[in-house]
């Protein structure tokens, strides 16, 4: 009797991950979306209006798609198979953090060449624009990104929702522009990846 108990308490707590996973999944595919649409936007109005904050906005969306992209793979992976998932997390977080510190990298360099040839920003509509649309729905989907995350107790679905909501905050203040912050927080995240045995585990 009790075996059968377990049985049945161990199938609800599968189901219930599951459709967790799934429910991850569908916001990757909302986001991947949401940034293919952000980063020919912000990257055509960017080139047009020699922009270079717009330019910088639409490759932010694309290493969120990236990130969104590797965030799917590891979801799909999980939803279909039960081997190996504590590897694939493990990859899943060291690639977001390797997408986050090449765009590091380009952004300090952009961000000196600004500063060194004293470029002034230029107001635009489509900028605007976009940063409203960025503020009112980005932060809500980083929230419940987060959120079954650690449903789920995975640190790669975090770090992803932690980008996500500094990308629509960077947008707005360049201050949030702390790309060190990031990196840093994603090889903590990594480190704390040895032990997510019990964390994944069902």
């Amino acid at each position: 009797m009790n075996c059968v108990v377990g049985d049945v308490e161990f199938s609800s707590r599968v189901s219930h991950r599951k459709e967790r996973l799934k429910c991850g999944l569908r916001l990757e595919y909302f986001t991947i979306g949401c940034n293919v649409i952000e980063a020919l936007v912000a990257i055509g109005a960017g080139i047009i209006a020699s922009s270079i904050a717009l330019i910088g906005f639409g490759l932010d969306s694309i290493v969120e798609f990236v990130s969104a992209a590797i965030l799917t793979w590891r979801l799909i992976y999980e939803i279909r198979s039960k081997e190996n998932v504590l590897l694939v997390e493990k990859r899943a977080v060291l690639a977001v953090g390797i997408t986050l510190f090449a765009l590091g990298i380009y952004i300090a360099y952009e961000s000196g060449h600004t500063l060194w040839f004293k470029n002034k920003p230029i107001v635009s509509f489509i900028g605007i624009s976009l940063a409203a649309v960025s503020l009112t729905v980005i932060p809500i989907l980083g929230y419940f990104k987060r959120t079954v995350a650690k449903q789920i107790k995975s640190k790669a679905l975090e770090a992803d929702a932690f980008e996500t909501i500094v990308c629509a905050l960077s947008f707005v203040c360049p201050s949030f522009r702390s790309w060190a912050k990031r990196i840093i927080w994603l090889v903590v995240s990594g480190s704390r990846c040895s032990s997510c045995h019990a964390s994944i585990n069902i």
